[in-house]
């Protein structure tokens, strides 16, 4: 997780709690508020940022909730001596902590987080073009799409563009995934039939197969449908003449 800390003194307890979520090169420290704004206006992502302010002025309340407003997931962990700023704050998502009660609970905190955090990985892509975070479900994505220096991932209901090349990608995705050409990658549970030089979507789009690609696609679909009892066309497997010798 990308977590920072916001505040001039971090005592070793919770530098140790924070380690023990995240990496030291994904822990980013801000000694003042304001640098911490600045970082995240600037495209800084961040998954949580732990706040140990013991005074937060109304420019600060207007900065926070613009900052969740451009950023709803990231979790915001307000270290404070004082209850009524609960009082204040109703927005979501922010966690406050009692500077006496930080060892029983900014831990249990940020486990909780982790956990969320692995969960929306395990189901959702993201893709980052121009500093920007975009996140599209897995199994809404159809295809992706390579051309010049771009890679194109279409989704169910949109359409993201990333400089990653596919094989970069792939990496995020599940194994119902399938590589049919060499500029294009497939959901296969969207397929809705193949033939010996293209597959045909369940949205109708037709998507090349390449000759070089066509026996593992064909086997790794014929798998896929065997383990999943799904029903589709299918051609039958390429099998080259044989020749006979002479006697």
């Amino acid at each position: 997780m990308q977590i920072a800390y916001v505040g001039k003194n971090c005592s070793t307890e919770i530098y140790r709690i924070l380690c023990r979520y995240t990496s030291e090169k994904s822990l980013q420290m801000y000694f003042t508020f304001p640098a911490f704004v600045d970082s995240v206006n600037e495209g800084n992502e961040l998954d949580a940022a732990i706040i140990n302010e013991s005074m937060i002025t109304d420019q600060m309340f207007k900065e926070i909730e613009k900052m969740l407003n451009d950023k709803p997931n990231m979790h915001l962990i307000f270290i404070t001596e004082f209850a009524e700023f609960q009082k204040n704050i109703s927005m979501h998502p922010i966690t406050f902590i009692s500077k006496l009660a930080v060892s029983q609970h900014l831990g249990k905190v940020m486990k909780d987080l982790l956990d969320e955090h692995k969960q929306i990985d395990s189901d959702v892509l993201v893709i980052r073009f121009n500093k920007i975070l975009y996140t599209l479900h897995k199994k809404d994505v159809l295809y992706l799409e390579r051309i010049s220096r771009n890679t194109y991932i279409h989704g169910k209901d949109r359409l993201l563009k990333s400089t990653a090349s596919i094989d970069e990608i792939m990496q995020q995705l599940p194994e119902y995934f399938a590589r049919c050409h060499k500029s294009y990658l497939v959901n296969m549970y969207e397929i809705a039939k193949i033939s010996r030089s293209e597959v045909v979507m369940k949205n109708g789009t037709i998507i090349p197969i390449s000759r070089n690609k066509y026996l593992h696609f064909i086997e790794k679909y014929e798998r896929f449908l065997k383990t999943h009892f799904i029903k589709t066309e299918i051609p039958r497997r390429y099998q080259p003449k044989s020749h006979k010798k002479n006697e």
